[in-house]
């Protein structure tokens, strides 16, 4: 489990590289606003963005008693708008930050 949430880091890293910031899309071209609620819900409001760039916001989830974890993908947006990721609900999320699409 590790190495494929090991992996999917690395390929989402490098999406971003490609734009050429470390931050991702927004901050090359807009404001994001990251909020995780305290349990198994986050979400990511990007504002400023190109219209064409799709993104989504990727939160960690964990496992409240017991050890591992996996990425959640939240919802593809396309220019401004809002991202929701959602571990299960036994779960916690943790900020995972914002990728291309």
């Amino acid at each position: 489990m590790k190495r494929i949430l090991a992996g999917a880091v690395v390929v989402a890293a490098t999406s971003l590289s490609l734009l050429g910031v470390t931050g991702g899309p927004a901050s090359a071209a807009g404001t994001c606003t990251k909020n995780i609620n305290g349990s198994n819900v986050g979400t990511a409001t990007c504002t400023g963005l190109a219209p064409g760039t799709r993104w989504r916001y990727v939160v960690e989830c964990y496992p409240n008693s017991t050890p591992g974890g996996y990425a959640a993908w939240g919802t593809i947006v396309t220019g401004d708008g809002t991202s929701v990721a959602t571990c299960r609900t036994d779960q916690r999320a943790l900020d995972g930050g914002i990728f291309l699409a």
